[in-house]
This record gives C-alpha cells, sequence and structure tokens, in this order.
C-alpha cells in the first residue's frame, strides 16, 4: 500500500480540485502556504487506444512495466487537451497541476487514478506514484510500446522531437516539453516537477464519466 505521506491533506487536495474548475486565477494552499493559480494549454495530446500512460518520456522503461505504469481506465480514443495550472508566488513559479480534458463536462467529483497493476492485485488505499529524476507525464500505451520496443540504447528521443511551446504571458518553457512524431500521429508530453511523490485523479462528471484526468503537484510540494 502506498501511504500518504501527509496525513490529512487528502482533503486539501480534493479541495483544491474543486476551486479549479471555479476560476482561472484561485488562491489555493498548500504545506508551504497560498499561491495563485493560472491555467495555460500548451497542446493536445494523442490517444489512439485510449490508454493513459503515467511516466517520464525522456525514461528508457520495459514493456513488464507497462501495468504499473498505465492507468486502469480508458477512454475513447483519439485527441485531447493539454492543460497546465502554474502556481505563481512573489519569489516563483512553479507547476501545480497538469490536466487531460476529454469533455466540456465540469467534474462533479474526484477519484483516486488507480493504476492497471492497482486493480488486478485488488490493492486498496490512497495511492501516491513516485517521481524521479525531476519528470513525470503522458502518453499513450502505444506510444509507450513502441519506446520500449526501440533498439538499445535508443530512447524517446529518437521517436519523438520534443520541443517546449510557448505558452502565453508565461515564462514556463522549462516547466514542460511536448514530443511529437515527424508524421505528427503520435506524442507525449513531459512536465518537471521536484522528485516526491505524486497524486493523480480522474474528474468525473454527473454521469460518473470521465471528464478531466489531473496529476496534483501542488497540495504535496
Amino acid at each position: 500500500m502506498h501511504l500518504n505521506p501527509f496525513p490529512g491533506v487528502k482533503t486539501v487536495s480534493k479541495e483544491n480540485l474543486k476551486k479549479l474548475r471555479s476560476a482561472d486565477k484561485t488562491i489555493l494552499t498548500n504545506t508551504y502556504g497560498s499561491a495563485t493559480v493560472t491555467k495555460y494549454y500548451i497542446g493536445n495530446l494523442a490517444l489512439p487506444t485510449g490508454r493513459i500512460i503515467m511516466c517520464d518520456p525522456y525514461e528508457r522503461y520495459s514493456l513488464s512495466d507497462i501495468d504499473r505504469k498505465m492507468f486502469s481506465r480508458a477512454v475513447a480514443p483519439g485527441e485531447y487537451p493539454i492543460w497546465i495550472y502554474l502556481a505563481e508566488t512573489e519569489s516563483d513559479i512553479t507547476l501545480a497541476f497538469a490536466e487531460l480534458r476529454f469533455s466540456e463536462n465540469s467534474p462533479a467529483s474526484f477519484v483516486a487514478a488507480k493504476s492497471q497493476y492497482d486493480v488486478d492485485h485488488h490493492r486498496t488505499g490512497y495511492f501516491g506514484y513516485p517521481v524521479s529524476y525531476n519528470g513525470t507525464g503522458f502518453m499513450d500505451a502505444q506510444v509507450f510500446r513502441e519506446i520500449c520496443n526501440l533498439p538499445w540504447p535508443q530512447t524517446a528521443d529518437h521517436l519523438l522531437d520534443f520541443d517546449s511551446p510557448i505558452v502565453d504571458n508565461a515564462n514556463v518553457g522549462h516547466l514542460f516539453d511536448i514530443g511529437t512524431s515527424k508524421d505528427d500521429k503520435i506524442n507525449a508530453v513531459r512536465f518537471r516537477v521536484n522528485s516526491s511523490v505524486y497524486y493523480w485523479y480522474w474528474g468525473l462528471d454527473n454521469r460518473r464519466k470521465p471528464c478531466a484526468l489531473i496529476a496534483d503537484f501542488f497540495a504535496y510540494q
């Protein structure tokens, strides 16, 4: 079981997620204080299978890792917008949340995003996932398999061209990269955050259908 390293902060995390839906610029609080959180659209993520992998595209994995990296829920294949939420204080700007949006519906509730491994092994509890080497991200299971099948020692940058898109009114190019294949058919996104344990959530609409997948890099900073 992955234990919550900050007992009592679980409620704070979900309250922060609810506030994200109510306004663009929102004051949120974590263990270090308050920050103004603003959202930015950074591009689309192609999901040809609808199975989402949570991992660092810059790392090289084995295919045997896929169930630990793949979320148990699937969405309809397609392209979906990626939003980032930046937390700004007087002295710093950091990445607070990253979100994939699957519909225009607003989340009515949030549930922990479990990996396929968690579900298959009937694991219970409040799950956090480690981020090593200051990076994590999203990609489709097809892209993960293609990277894993590259001849050693090739890595994702042999398949995808990574770039830091320009985001209006924010000097945040160092916080994320989007990698895209030359034929524009597959891509992946990487977020630069401190190495730690973080939590991912499904935002569910009133019909309990996933309308968002959100990585919370803020509540446990």
